[in-house]
């Protein structure tokens, strides 16, 4: 099938143009790559200070108030206040994702302000369980299929791409509407013209149209149904 299993590689880069992945033992041609690590936390200048602030698994302790069924907690580090820790470091028992770094980072910064200011810190929230249909996931279904459901239980079926499940007539979409969009930008055209009834009713009347190299081979799905622009 044509599968290559790397070990301890670390992914730097990846090139569009030359469809190449660039990675610490040089670069990799492939037309999809899972990435199947898991997270290792950088705690070690930690470590070094005070090693009674890493637990067992090398994430930096934050303080956990917990009043009755609610467990709060404003990011500190455990027996330092004017100290702050978020994102994949923090030990708290949760999916470690880029938006809750983000969420972390911002209320970092606003606790910071507010502990210059003499103000009480932020929390940062209550502990529910995990929310199964809130935002966007991803399910497999073969080599070149899957499915996509994003928030409010809406799912459709989509192709693989290289790090994303992309919907078949959306990616059609945006292949057809490309060009034009271009031209509305560079000013070359009215942008009443990239909403053509006739155009529209094409794209999404039609079934896609797409040409996508696949690890086993290619994978073409070609068009069903046309309408002619002229209706």
């Amino acid at each position: 099938m044509g599968i290559e299993i790397h070990l301890r590689t670390r992914f730097l880069k990846y090139d569009a143009v030359k469809n190449v992945y660039k990675t610490s033992v040089g670069e990799i041609k492939a037309d999809f790559m899972m990435w199947a690590s898991g997270i290792q936390p950088n705690s070690d200048l930690v470590k070094e200070f005070n090693a009674d602030l890493v637990n067992e698994m090398g994430y930096i302790k934050v303080n956990l108030i917990r009043i009755f069924h609610e467990a709060n907690n404003d990011l500190t580090v455990v027996g330092m206040p004017k100290m702050f820790v978020g994102g994949d470091l923090k030990s708290l028992k949760e999916e470690k994702m880029a938006f809750t770094a983000q969420v972390d980072g911002i209320m970092i910064a606003n606790n910071i302000c507010r502990a210059e200011l003499g103000k009480e810190l932020f929390q940062r929230g209550k502990e529910h369980p995990p929310l199964v249909n809130d935002g966007m996931h991803f399910v497999s279904l073969g080599l070149n299929k899957g499915i996509m459901i994003v928030p409010k239980q809406m799912m459709f079926p989509c192709l693989k791409g290289h790090f994303f499940y992309v919907s078949p007539k959306v990616y059609k979409m945006k292949m057809d509407f490309l060009p034009t969009g271009m031209s509305v930008l560079k000013g070359e055209r009215e942008p009443l013209g990239l909403y053509g009834k006739s155009r529209v009713e094409k794209i999404l009347l039609s079934e896609p149209v797409v040409d996508q190299e696949a690890s086993n081979g290619r994978l073409e799905a070609k068009s069903k149904k046309h309408i002619d622009s002229n209706e």
